[in-house]
């Protein structure tokens, strides 16, 4: 994951989208702690905090927990192996 700016320009985003395949679908990623996927509503032209021009995109609805190695790509939970297995005997009595 290559990551983008804690307050991105519009350059900086379409720059970041444009090495996926155009139809691939867009979803926000939201709360590390208990993370969700989210589907996009709106995006509009508002004012921010400091009276400077602000692109906004809405929240459209929650679309389902987000997969784990998605949180995982995204550095919010650590990397994790699966551990080994050992197969048991059937039947096997302790002696």
């Amino acid at each position: 994951m290559r990551p983008i700016a804690s307050d991105p320009t519009n350059t900086e985003i379409i720059e970041h989208l444009s090495r996926y395949a155009p139809g691939t679908a867009v979803r926000m990623a939201i709360n590390p702690e208990f993370p969700y996927a989210h589907t996009l509503g709106g995006i509009v032209l508002g004012v921010g905090h400091d009276g400077s021009p602000v692109i906004y995109i809405g929240e459209a609805g929650q679309a389902g927990f987000l997969p784990a190695l998605t949180a995982q790509e995204l550095g919010w939970h650590p990397r994790t192996v699966v551990p080994a297995r050992t197969r048991r005997g059937v039947g096997a009595t302790d002696q």
